[in-house]
């Protein structure tokens, strides 16, 4: 997919490769606070062959008007290239929210109850440099000893963005206790 915007006589360029979707084998809940409130966890049998890169996003249904991604949400298959793993992710808050769950102890977690979509996306090499480093950036906001970094944008033209195709994988589950 390509990406071209001329804006008062300068253009601005980028292009993404769609991937197939790469599936994860299960998703389950592990309760952390009271056994009511944790992580959503998940079983992957990572391709092998070193090159792969991944997003998850999360969404509850009925609760969050579209799929967030947490903290850190992209990853590289450098240390788990052809193996099989779990791992877990917290739930993301909408910038600004103001729903009761995201302003109490309920924050972070999901919840029993909760329907839950997972959206596992299989991206470029460019799209994750770009995600590292606005995470290393959010990471270092504010922080005197913190090294510098400067973004690695995927668009041309002395721009600052991500422009990117998501080869998506979806998964439900319904979060109760095991």
């Amino acid at each position: 997919y390509n990406l071209s915007i001329t804006v008062n006589g300068n253009t601005y360029t980028s292009s993404s490769t769609l991937r197939a979707p790469v599936p994860i084998d299960s998703l389950y809940f592990k309760g952390e606070v009271h056994d009511t409130l944790g992580y959503l966890w998940a079983h992957f049998n990572e391709p092998a062959g070193l090159g792969n890169q991944y997003r998850w996003y999360a969404k509850r249904i009925g609760k969050d008007n579209n799929f967030l991604s947490p903290m850190n949400s992209a990853f590289d298959d450098k240390f788990i290239d052809g193996k099989s793993f779990e791992f877990a992710y917290d739930r993301a808050v909408a910038p600004n929210s103001n729903s009761p769950d995201d302003n109490n102890e309920e924050r972070g977690y999901f919840k029993e109850g909760d329907s839950v979509v997972v959206k596992f996306c299989h991206i470029g090499e460019p799209e994750f440099r770009y995600l590292r480093s606005y995470y290393m950036n959010l990471m270092s906001n504010g922080n005197p000893f913190a090294a510098p970094s400067t973004l690695e944008s995927n668009i041309t033209g002395d721009a600052i963005g991500l422009w990117c195709a998501y080869g998506a994988f979806y998964k439900g589950v319904k979060v109760h206790k095991p």
